[in-house]
């Protein structure tokens, strides 16, 4: 145990993740040039790498500049908004960027030329997945954080460093190989009945990270469907067209009532390569549900599932670089008269970094990949306090004070992470 804490502490100095001696770290928030409203989940990027963050909630982020790169240039990517390019300047105090909104064209007011239509617009982002989205093998550097609440309490926490190989997007999930690097959990104070109870013994145990990561990536999910896309079997409106990047970008929406659970995404898709950059998808209950369907989807325990996805270019590529998916923390949360629930689950995705060239990483190997069986909470994982006092990828400072303090029963969240460790 000893030699494998030694060989992290190499590993961190070296900078596979962070570096410990790296003071090159990079504070900022980014808020509208406007009205100074804080931008959540804006892009940050280093220039010509695969390295890069996401805002909060509250517009901050922290990014960690490698040695190599501290006379690169910064970009920050909003939708919507004029994108931000500069000179990396590192300073101690908290940097404010404020970048400049588009014009953005309502739906009311846009006329397609040469007969486009929304549909065929989602058509021809689907033909082009294969073109803009990498089928080759890749590496990513990733953080995972899931939370759980109840009526806006937290009552659970896991975070972790994760390392991700992918095959492609055609690959299948299964080909996905997850790494847990590090992990570290609070106590469980998720509230579960007879019919959670009953579920994990008919279905056993199923892995949150794989899950995550599977529901999270929608350019895939989508080209698995795509010889099932039918437009005539959708509503598809053009909600509008705003700017990414110096790019047009078509604001797609789909209304889908045929499946069982009502659905609408909205896909956020270039008008130059048809690359889809961002998408959103969220399950309703039915209007006017029978009293079956409310027996029947409280039991799927589906009625609150939101999905958010983010795709950044590497390159000439598109990758996953933040998820975040919320589901229903158990099936007692959902109330069978109304299909809603009080307790959820939400997890997140964030890239750190890409790797695209099979020479620059090592292959997760087989013994080291989670498996779909295998919940993570239960899995140990000794803490290194160390490692998280170092580990800056994705800071969440304002959402966390307050984890902290509805986790605190008895005993600090430090103190649960220690007992939690292996």
């Amino acid at each position: 145990m000893k030699l494998k804490f030694i060989l992290l502490i190499l590993l961190i100095s070296a900078g596979t993740f962070i570096s410990a001696q790296n003071d090159n770290k990079l504070t900022g928030v980014v808020r509208s040039a406007k009205d100074k409203k804080p931008l959540a989940f804006a892009s940050i990027g280093i220039i010509g790498t695969g390295l890069g963050t996401i805002t909060n909630e509250s517009g901050i982020f922290t990014l960690i500049i490698p040695p190599e790169n501290v006379t690169d240039s910064l970009t920050i990517s909003y939708i919507g908004y004029k994108s931000w390019t500069g000179k990396i300047k590192l300073q101690r105090d908290t940097i404010y960027f404020e970048i400049v909104p588009e014009i953005y064209l309502l739906n009311e007011v846009v006329i397609l030329p040469g007969g486009i239509t929304p549909a065929s617009i989602l058509s021809e982002a689907i033909k082009r997945i294969s073109k803009n989205y990498s089928g080759k093998q890749f590496y990513q550097q990733a953080f995972y954080r899931e939370m759980a609440t109840l009526n806006k309490t937290y009552t659970r926490l896991i975070e972790a460093a994760i390392e991700i190989q992918d095959f492609g997007y055609d690959a299948s999930g299964d080909r996905l190989r997850l790494k847990v690097i590090e992990l570290r959990k609070s106590d469980d104070f998720i509230e579960t009945g007879w019919i959670d109870f009953l579920v994990g013994k008919l279905y056993g145990s199923s892995n949150d990270l794989i899950k995550t990561l599977d529901n999270c990536d929608l350019v895939r999910q989508m080209y698995k469907m795509k010889n099932d896309f039918d437009p005539h079997n959708i509503k598809i409106t053009l909600r509008g067209i705003s700017r990414f990047e110096d790019d047009e970008v078509y604001e797609i929406e789909t209304e889908n009532t045929r499946f069982y659970l009502p659905n609408s995404t909205t896909y956020y898709i270039k008008t130059s390569d048809y690359a889809i950059i961002q998408i959103e998808q969220k399950y309703h209950f039915p209007e006017n549900p029978t009293k079956q369907d409310k027996k029947i989807l409280a039991l799927s325990a589906a009625s609150k599932w939101e999905t958010k996805s983010i795709y950044r270019k590497v390159g000439d590529k598109y990758f996953l670089f933040y998820g975040k998916f919320q589901e229903p923390a158990s099936f007692s949360a959902i109330k069978e008269e109304t299909g809603l629930g009080s307790q959820f689950m939400q997890h997140e995705i964030l890239v750190n970094n890409i790797l695209v060239k099979r020479v620059d990483y090592e292959r997760v190997k087989r013994k080291e990949r989670q498996v779909k069986d295998s919940d993570l909470y239960k899995q140990d994982f000794e803490y290194h306090p160390a490692f998280w006092a170092n580990y800056t990828i994705l800071l969440r400072n304002p959402l966390l004070k307050q984890v902290i303090s509805d986790l605190n029963h008895g005993k600090t969240l430090e103190e649960q992470f220690f007992d939690n460790g292996d």
